[in-house]
């Protein structure tokens, strides 16, 4: 949310500074599709593929550890500001590659209908890094948005 405010100005800083909530509803609702996931697992008579089985292993450790340690201040002041910011990046961007790797291969499967349910969020786990690494660069750059200015 903060690469959308750096990148499109302040009229994003509504979301920006709920970031933290998002990121939460997202666990929480993330906790359905990891019981479905378990489910299907458990209840299947083949084996699941192991690499794919692999990145969600390591996805659903990156989603739950970035809310646990989002959930109390004192675990964020005792990784430390920059430390904070790091983990947290790498989890984000380790989450965006899970999920356009599923995406991926949904819609690399084949099939039509996979391809039209599943190209939007494929877009969207794509487009999310790409974004951020705009903002990042535009930091860097010191490059400010001022609202309503005209190029000249």
């Amino acid at each position: 949310m903060a690469a959308l405010t750096t990148l499109f100005g302040p009229r994003f800083q509504v979301l920006a500074r709920r970031g933290r909530d998002f990121g939460l509803a997202f666990a929480a609702a993330h906790l359905v599709h990891l019981a479905l996931v378990a489910r299907l697992l458990f209840a299947s008579p083949y084996p699941f593929p192991r690499i794919p089985l692999l990145l969600f292993s390591v996805g659903v450790f990156w989603i739950y550890l970035l809310a646990i340690l989002s959930l109390s201040n004192k675990l964020c002041a005792w990784l430390g500001r920059r430390r904070w910011k790091q983990v947290r990046a790498i989890g984000v961007e380790y989450i965006a590659f899970a999920f356009a790797f599923d995406f991926g291969s949904m819609i690399l499967g084949g099939n039509q209908a996979n391809a039209i349910h599943y190209l939007p969020l494929l877009v969207v786990a794509v487009g999310g890094p790409i974004l951020r690494l705009c903002a990042v660069i535009k930091r860097r750059a010191g490059i400010q948005h001022s609202a309503g200015a005209v190029p000249g």
